[in-house]
């Protein structure tokens, strides 16, 4: 089955292919990871714990 995203790949078309970086995956897993554990700062604001989640 064919991605939506697919569509928009290619010559002409907004978006190109690039291979994946696991240094990059890891980097966004570990920032996704942290702003978890801090939307669970009951300190926070209900907004900004909100924001983080």
């Amino acid at each position: 089955m064919t991605s939506p995203l697919q569509n928009l790949v290619g010559p002409g078309k907004p978006l190109s292919l690039e291979p994946p970086d696991a240094r990059e995956i890891e980097g966004l897993q570990r920032s996704g990871l942290a702003r978890l554990r801090d939307a669970r700062n009951g300190t926070l604001s209900l907004e900004s714990r909100f924001d983080l989640a």
